[in-house]
């Protein structure tokens, strides 16, 4: 596979990413690199560059750079970071086929309306178009969860999490699954695992934290006693917008 020149790939996607204009960028790399082309300078010691590279990732990136960019959350380089985060949001929500995608975009809409039960139906009809699509399992999750249907929630998050299993916000909703039912043992590992992935998730550490504080405590402790805090699941209700 023939590297990119740094300075060459700045030069190329700088006009686009000025204008803020995704099918550009995406339309000036697509012309020259495959987005494997693109993985090699997530490495490079310049962080812009690795910045950029993150960036142009998460328009023209599929499945097969999701590895690369979830190694990229370990980077020492908190834009890189972010950038990597959001890159791997965009192409998870973006791999449905195209008739499932138009039912996930329309049971995004029902969730962000709080309309749980049209998100539901919505989301499960494009689980049913298209099995492999990993976020619509995961914000399947997320709609069972708010509505109280743990065991539900607890199966999308393991389905998602088979379909990708680097997926940090499924791992972390299915430990939220875990403290509903009371094991807490098991919402810690999975906590530690979302972690392992995406160690920059404040939300879940704090969880762990209080969840080893009251184990510590009572190594009984359960449902009955357990701190909830169903809002961290929030933080992977990502932005519906991306779905376009």
């Amino acid at each position: 596979m023939n590297s990119i020149h740094a300075d060459e790939f700045l030069t190329v996607v700088a006009p686009a990413l000025e204008r803020g204009d995704p099918q550009a960028l995406g339309e000036a790399v697509g012309s020259r690199w495959q987005p494997a082309q693109v993985c090699l300078l997530l490495t490079h010691t310049d962080p812009e560059v690795r910045r950029t590279a993150v960036v142009t990732l998460g328009i023209v990136g599929g499945r097969g750079e999701v590895g690369a960019l979830t190694r990229c959350l370990r980077d020492a380089d908190d834009q890189v970071y972010q950038f990597a985060e959001d890159a791997l949001w965009s192409i998870w929500f973006r791999t449905g086929h195209a008739d499932a995608a138009a039912l996930f975009r329309e049971g995004m809409l029902a969730l962000t309306r709080d309309e749980l039960a049209e998100a539901a139906s919505r989301l499960t009809a494009a689980t049913e178009r298209d099995p492999e699509f990993a976020e619509a399992y995961n914000q399947l999750a997320i709609v069972h969860y708010l509505a109280g249907h743990w065991e539900a929630s607890q199966a999308a998050c393991r389905r998602a999490l088979l379909l990708m299993p680097t997926h940090f916000g499924a791992m972390a909703g299915l430990g939220h699954c875990y403290v509903h039912h009371g094991e807490l043992r098991q919402a810690i590992d999975c906590y530690r695992r979302a972690l392992a992935i995406n160690p920059r998730m404040p939300a879940i550490v704090s969880a762990k934290q209080r969840l080893e504080s009251q184990l510590a405590v009572d190594p009984h402790a359960g449902l009955a006693n357990a701190e909830t805090d169903g809002t961290v699941l929030l933080d992977f209700q990502a932005d519906p917008a991306r779905s376009r």
